[in-house]
């Protein structure tokens, strides 16, 4: 994927131990690096995991360990509750709003990436819809870039919790690598595709 992580296969092992000591491996139906595109995580000693479990009783449940010198932030999810916030946005996209960003899945992918386009759907429906209300006369005649939909998706985020402004510094300011934007496109493009 072209980031560093396969240089810290000893990070990624440490991760799947803790999580496997939390939940059964049986039950794990993805995990993914959520934060390490936009900030570089194995620099600055720091990463956040979310883990969609089946039937977790605890419906959510977070967690902070340190490995050598990473800080790592465990979201661990039940997959009923993370496939509502992705269906409508159950809460508010808290959860399933770390698929509108670059995300290293590594279990998982297949599902990560389905909720991905199926929650990228909605987000382009209801800023279609803002659209046509807020300008009616226009709307027959609007012609509107993909990018519009990625890049209005995450202001909506910052407009609400302002705090992601320095997450979303580097993504928004064209500092990330293309291919980290082009891969967050594609979901959009995808969607687009679905809708059509």
């Amino acid at each position: 994927m072209g980031l560093r992580m396969n240089a810290s296969g000893l990070l990624v092992q440490k991760v799947k131990d803790y999580y496997a000591s939390v939940v059964d491996a049986d039950d794990v139906v993805a995990v993914a690096f959520v934060d390490l595109a936009l900030k570089n995580a194995f620099d600055v000693g720091a990463a956040q995991v979310l883990l969609v479990v089946r039937d977790f009783k605890a419906r959510m449940m977070s967690a902070v360990k340190v490995f050598d010198r990473y800080s790592v932030f465990f979201l661990f999810v039940d997959q009923w509750v993370f496939e509502r916030d992705v269906d409508r946005g159950f809460l508010g996209e808290g959860l399933a709003g770390v698929l509108i960003l670059p995300y290293v899945p590594f279990e998982g992918a297949a599902y990560l990436h389905h909720h991905e386009v199926l929650l990228k759907k909605r987000l382009i429906l209801e800023l279609l819809e803002d659209l046509v209300l807020s300008f009616p006369n226009l709307s027959f005649v609007m012609r509107i870039k993909p990018e519009y939909f990625m890049y209005e998706t995450l202001l909506n985020r910052i407009r609400v919790f302002p705090p992601l402004v320095y997450t979303l510094s580097d993504f928004l300011s064209g500092v990330v690598p293309i291919n980290m934007v082009k891969r967050v496109l594609d979901g959009y493009l995808e969607a687009l595709e679905g809708l059509a």
